[in-house]
């Protein structure tokens, strides 16, 4: 891969800004934190998530979307929500304790010779978590760092899997990848509303990735579906972590079955590596369905657990509407239906009611004010109608395989529903996420023609690990019920999990690679490492590149763009018109559009017949005296540069 660097330098940049914030919360905050390891972390970055999404969507109305504007609103909500002020007390009185607290603090610390972040002093919180009400719900600090350990490892499992998928990826310089490069373009233009096939809350976040990292644009989509990966694994983790029991072994095998077991999975294995806006709206969703039956892991009151649940629905339904509607709607009914006394799940689905009332209502106000016809937009969002389902990688045949786990659902259900008779508070949402996998199960078996099988499939790409987790859920509590251990082997069973896994993997690894059919475009490989180097290498707006039209969306907002024919026939005119004219100040202010751009990047594809022509051009343009050379050269691909004005483009030459 050879745009590689690029790629990790924005996965360590992500968690650079991850370690700032955690910085910044430890100077400024005073509030004792009374949650840890992922049930503090995974909540936060919802609502980090939700307010971005919403305020970025706010901005675009305002026409004032800019990702700077969006990272300043988003650091000033931060330190509100660090600083825990008080409503009651005089704002200036509260800021003048913070300042000097935060001082004595960071003095200290210097004088103490002492780290700014003291990693030792979390064992001292130990205590603070042995105060449970519930005995059963006391973690020990062991058990978290276990906890936040494995995690982690997961979400750094499931950015490398991914990555090997890169040798299959056909999304690259694709007719889709172009259309969704657009999108992240006309953010800046303030367009929101109306994009068939997709909505635009996960271009946004895209867009600011690519902003917080320095990534350009093409490397962050193309890059942007590892994140969503990652953080996805580590998200079924902590949810089937939650959800069942806070049991390591069902959690560990759900995340590593969404990692690992793609042979078994109905996912697009030449589309692997595309960001996919149903995981990132289930990043959201899966901790919102948590929230659902586990409304303490939201602190705060119920007036404040109803406003976060309006903010993370409408995030949801900004990002995917299929995942909104098809996926949290009848997880919400059923909650609501089966413990509608319960006043945290009535509020749940108040606030799913009132966050789509707002988004069908918002966009059919804009469909009236911009002509769209707001059907045809709802419909298009519902149904992928750019993507599609090919998985040449499974063991079994894809409906083969969706029919054994429509059977191992129905199976489950039937197993859980004594237990939910019998106390159905605690198997509440184990008995809900088995009925809504029944029913998406039924869909696509069945093939429902009212729901996109292409996206539902994406969402059993989810929602069948967590069955696994369910499936071992049931096997640890009956091994636990035969033996009753004293204490939990996590090591033990991390290294069971790993050895199950890896052994599956050693059989099949591979009958599934040699069924792959295709591999990667490598010309389209080169085009995205030439200008990646091209945007790192040089300023904006002081170059111009010669290319394809329909490369001409990479230009977009960064640099000027010029075709193969006007290159042939009319910059060869430019180039001598400016040159015999260049100390004539009076004639090129009369004239601008003869002056060319401080640069010229050629790109030449060795497939290409005009391959020939544009030798000929740079031979005419050598022969007047220009400066040329080779900027990018590889097997498929190499880029000219045309040199117009010396050390005016390339950013090191103007720094040194």
């Amino acid at each position: 891969m050879l745009y590689l660097e690029s790629v990790f330098i924005g996965a360590l940049r992500i968690i650079g800004f991850c370690l700032i914030i955690f910085v910044v919360k430890t100077i400024v905050s005073a509030k004792k934190q009374s949650q840890f390891g992922f049930d503090y972390l995974i909540p936060r970055l919802v609502t980090f998530l939700s307010v971005i999404i919403i305020t970025g969507f706010l901005l675009t109305q305002l026409n004032a979307y800019d990702s700077f504007v969006l990272l300043t609103i988003i650091w000033v909500f931060m330190l509100l929500i660090f600083l825990n002020l008080n409503k009651k007390s005089p704002l200036k009185t509260q800021l003048k304790i913070i300042k000097t607290r935060s001082l004595i603090y960071i003095v200290k610390t210097i004088e103490n010779r002492q780290p700014l972040i003291n990693f030792k002093k979390i064992k001292k919180k130990r205590a603070a978590l042995q105060t449970s009400k519930n005995p059963k719900q006391k973690l020990s600090t062991t058990h978290i760092y276990w906890q936040i350990g494995i995690g982690f490892f997961m979400g750094i499992l499931g950015f490398f899997s991914r990555l090997y998928f890169y040798r299959f990826d056909r999304y690259a310089l694709s007719d889709i990848w172009y259309k969704d490069l657009s999108r992240m373009k006309y953010l800046s233009d303030q367009v929101w509303f109306f994009h068939s096939g997709s909505m635009t809350g996960e271009f946004l976040l895209i867009n600011l990735y690519g902003t917080l990292t320095g990534l350009s644009d093409s490397i962050a989509l193309e890059s942007f579906g590892l994140i969503e990966v990652a953080i996805l694994a580590l998200v079924i983790f902590w949810f089937c972590y939650r959800s069942f029991n806070r049991s390591f072994f069902p959690a560990l095998s759900s995340s590593l079955f969404f990692i690992f077991f793609y042979m078994f999975l109905p996912i697009n294995i030449d589309l692997s590596t595309m960001h996919k806006s149903v995981f990132l709206a289930l990043i959201i969703g899966l901790p919102a369905i948590l929230f659902i039956h586990s409304p303490k892991i939201l602190k705060g009151k119920i007036s404040t657990y109803f406003r976060w649940m309006i903010y993370i629905f409408t995030a949801t339904f900004l990002i995917n509407l299929f995942v909104a509607i098809y996926v949290l709607f009848p997880i919400v009914l059923l909650s609501f239906l089966l413990r509608y006394k319960d006043v945290y799940i009535r509020k749940s689905f108040y606030a799913y009611s009132i966050s789509a009332v707002f988004i069908f209502l918002m966009h059919y106000i804009a469909s009236i004010v911009l002509g769209q016809d707001f059907l045809n937009f709802i419909a298009s969002n519902i149904y992928a109608y750019n993507t599609y389902t090919y998985a040449p990688q499974l063991a079994v045949p894809i409906d083969q395989l969706l029919l054994i786990y429509g059977y191992l659902a129905c199976s489950l259900t039937a197993l859980v529903l004594p237990f939910a008779v019998k106390n159905i508070k605690k198997w509440s949402l184990i008995l809900i996420l088995l009925i809504q996998l029944d029913l998406l199960l039924l869909a696509a078996i069945y093939k429902v023609d009212f729901i996109d099988l292409d996206l539902l499939n994406q969402a059993l790409t989810v929602f069948i690990p967590i069955m696994a987790g369910i499936f071992f859920y049931f096997i640890n509590l009956f091994f636990e019920t035969i033996m009753k251990p004293k204490r939990e082997f996590i090591a033990v069973k991390l290294l069971l999990s790993l050895s199950i896994i890896g052994m599956v993997l050693f059989s099949l690894y591979d009958d599934t690679i040699a069924k792959i059919p295709f591999r990667k475009e490598v010309k389209n490989e080169q085009v995205l490492a030439a200008y990646d180097k091209i945007e790192n290498d040089l300023l904006p707006y002081s170059y111009g590149v010669v290319n394809d039209e329909q490369t001409k969306v990479i230009s977009m907002g960064n640099h000027f763009f010029l075709t193969y024919n006007y290159f042939f026939s009319e910059y060869l005119n430019q180039d001598l018109e400016y040159f015999k004219n260049k100390e004539n100040l009076i004639y090129l202010r009369n004239n601008p559009d003869i002056i060319p751009p401080k640069s010229i990047l050629v790109f030449d594809y060795k497939d290409r017949e005009n391959s020939i022509q544009i030798e000929k051009a740079l031979q005419t343009l050598k022969q007047r005296g220009r400066n040329i050379r080779i900027f990018y050269k590889n097997s498929l691909v190499s880029v000219y540069e045309i040199i117009n004005e010396p050390k005016q483009s390339h950013v090191r030459e103007l720094l040194f």
